[in-house]
């Protein structure tokens, strides 16, 4: 037997407890409750109760509920409203919310120079290196997620020049021979 159900004949769970007639706020038709839902369930079905919430917002506030939080403001103001900023200061923060002019690379407090994971040294990568137009391999126009970074020494090393630009098919082919060649097969593409 599943667990969560009771065994035959023993009365157990909310759903065996007696029941309490309750109007449906909705369609007002009579329907049963047990007496742990009473006062949280208003309604006969999901359809009232969706059809009920139609134009209204997930929470509001009521008119004094409103009247009270601007009373509980008044008088208070931001905690940077009326800090004076240098024209130089608004461009840097200007910069910084475009994702332009931070600290990046080796003067970053956070610079790994080795131990960088898989992700991150692909991720670094592809933010430093051009992505070409064509595959380095077949020479095959591609453009977008299907132009990959390939490590020539496999040692994921942060050197530009350690890097292939490669469509899919043959990053695939270049991985595979590979792994042929540290086992000492010789494979030719």
């Amino acid at each position: 037997m599943p667990k969560g159900y009771p065994k035959s004949g023993v009365n157990k769970g909310w759903f065996k407890a007696e029941r309490f007639a309750v109007n449906c706020k909705q369609c007002e038709t009579e329907f049963t409750l047990p007496k742990c839902f009473l006062g949280k369930r208003f309604y006969c079905s999901k359809d009232c109760y969706y059809t009920s919430r139609v134009g209204k917002k997930a929470s509001p506030h009521s008119a004094e509920t409103k009247r009270k939080i601007g009373l509980a403001n008044k008088g208070n103001k931001a905690w940077n409203k009326g800090i004076p900023r240098t024209k130089a200061e608004k461009e840097k923060m200007s910069l910084a919310r475009m994702g332009k002019g931070g600290v990046r690379g080796e003067k970053h407090y956070k610079w790994k120079e080795e131990g960088l994971s898989y992700k991150g040294v692909h991720s670094w990568a592809s933010r430093e290196l051009e992505k070409p137009e064509n595959c380095q391999i077949c020479d095959k126009a591609t453009s977008g997620y299907s132009m990959h970074w390939a490590n020539k020494s496999h040692l994921y090393k942060r050197d530009t020049s350690d890097w292939l630009a490669l469509c899919a098919l043959c990053h695939k082919a270049y991985d595979y021979c590979r792994k042929f060649i540290y086992e000492n097969i010789t494979l030719t593409i």
